[in-house]
């Protein structure tokens, strides 16, 4: 494969967590905004883990968003103090714990999308229409493209 290919791959992968911490400092601004403070960037990922993939074990989200056991624990506390989330015994194995949304966690899940759209757009709102259609089409064929990896 052509350098200059991979050169642009590994550029744009390498620049990546730039690009999300930029976009993500506005994002978690609004969402205090709009949720207060006790909220923070762990708890939202939880909310949105639960929100994409239903009910889990608390080590099985904590493995998808590289948190280890005890901090865990810890989040889920806070969450379920702030009715984000429930515990549920496992049907087939007493010694785990479901972790559950509940009503709240799927409106503060809601919420949360809806920030995300809004400080994106806000973001990219003075780029001309094509350039916009262009990166949309891009950012379409990278998503796709790295759900096969």
């Amino acid at each position: 494969m052509n350098e200059t290919v991979w050169n642009n791959i590994t550029d744009f992968l390498d620049r990546l967590p730039i690009l999300h911490r930029s976009f993500h400092k506005d994002i978690m601004k609004a969402m205090r905004e709009n949720l207060g403070e006790g909220i923070s960037r762990y708890h939202l990922e939880v909310v949105k883990t639960l929100e994409d993939c239903g009910t889990l074990h608390v080590t099985e989200i904590g493995e998808m968003l590289l948190i280890s056991k005890p901090q865990m624990t810890r989040l889920i506390d806070e969450l379920i103090d702030l009715g984000m989330v429930e515990r549920q015994p496992d049907e087939t194995d007493r010694r785990k714990l479901n972790i559950s949304l509940t009503q709240k966690g799927r409106g503060t899940g809601e919420r949360f999308r809806e920030t995300i759209r809004g400080v994106i757009k806000n973001r990219l709102s003075h780029l001309p229409e094509k350039d916009l259609e262009e990166l949309s089409a891009a950012l379409k064929t990278v998503l796709e493209v790295g759900l096969k990896v």
